[in-house]
């Protein structure tokens, strides 16, 4: 374990010694500790290498698929060139502390080149004896947070390059401006520009959507409340093609919704009872009841006018009956 180390690129080796034949030497990864800035943990930022918005692809580069890339559970697309000079650079915004490349590594890659800034170019090895599908290419810690950084990959030979993703580790920096002194705060959970754009647009249509529903909801309970009023205030009532007062109708054992013109031809007429005392006319007078049935009219189809006479008839002699004052004296 070595501490201490300076914030520049360091080189560690690592050798085998066997005694003899049947000693080995098994490697699996190294692992690379850094102070906390602002005693802050990073996040993450992943970036895809399909992302061309943040991602600037100069030079002939191709996207590939295979089984097994970038892990055993995902196949996702991958760029690659093998042309000498082809790069790939982003800009990094203010917050980052680390960024990393991460591509496949695999028998017939070769030798490329990253650097940041514009500094020193270092160049490393991607070639092995067996595939890699995510390895990591390149890894680069103590990044000032309070500056933006451009991280740039370079094919330094005419063998393949493959390249995964760009994966930055970012805190919440802040940032202090030397002619005002004021500091701003940037959050540790920035994504990609077009994720922004995105998010955005998602956000944007449903809310649309939301407010388009509350108004077409809006708009078909006014109607509904509307019709409801308009039903339950109209006086007049249309049966069957004739109008008739509901509220006014006697009450002949019918359904309302039965038509004006079935109640005259049917044969079986209302029936109203009659009164058994005297209601009405000096004492010693006798009352002379009305039918107990109304006489079945003699056509099934009347005029309206003539209904109107016969149910005004039938209405006068139901609120005035005949009584006989006297011998063979008739008054209404």
């Amino acid at each position: 374990m070595e501490t201490a180390l300076r914030r520049t690129l360091t080189n560690m080796k690592l050798a085998a010694r066997p005694k003899n034949s049947s000693q080995q030497l098994a490697f699996d990864r190294a692992v690379i500790s850094a102070p906390l800035v602002n005693n802050q943990t990073p996040v993450e930022v992943f970036y895809d290498n399909l992302d061309t918005i943040v991602l600037n692809y100069a030079g002939d580069w191709g996207t590939s698929t295979a089984d097994g890339i970038p892990n055993a559970t995902v196949t996702h697309p991958w760029h690659n060139t093998s042309i000498l000079g082809a790069s790939v650079s982003m800009d990094i915004e203010v917050g980052a502390v680390g960024v990393s490349l991460w591509g496949m590594a695999n028998w017939g890659n070769w030798i490329y080149t990253v650097f940041i800034d514009g500094g020193a170019q270092n160049t490393y090895n991607g070639s092995t004896f067996c595939k890699v599908p995510d390895a990591l290419l390149f890894y680069q810690g103590g990044l000032d947070p309070t500056k933006n950084h451009t991280v740039s990959l370079i094919n330094a030979s005419n063998l393949n390059l493959a390249l995964n993703s760009i994966r930055v580790q970012r805190i919440a920096a802040t940032v202090t401006s030397s002619s005002s002194g004021t500091r701003v705060t940037t959050s540790s959970t920035h994504t990609s520009a077009h994720s922004g754009v995105r998010a955005g647009v998602i956000a944007g249509s449903i809310l649309g959507a939301v407010l388009l529903t509350i108004v077409c909801g809006f708009l078909w309970w006014r109607l509904r409340r509307n019709r409801f009023r308009a039903s339950t205030t109209q006086d007049m009532v249309q049966i069957n093609g004739y109008i008739g007062r509901s509220a006014h109708l006697p009450s002949t054992g019918y359904s309302e919704a039965t038509s004006m013109i079935a109640l005259t031809s049917t044969a079986h007429s209302p029936t109203y009872l009659a009164p058994v005392i005297q209601s009405s006319g000096p004492p010693g007078a006798t009352v002379t009841p009305y039918p107990t049935t109304l006489p079945t009219p003699r056509r099934a189809c009347l005029s309206a006018r003539a209904m109107g006479t016969a149910l005004l008839r039938r209405a006068s002699t139901h609120l005035f009956p005949r009584v006989l004052v006297g011998a063979g004296r008739e008054d209404a």
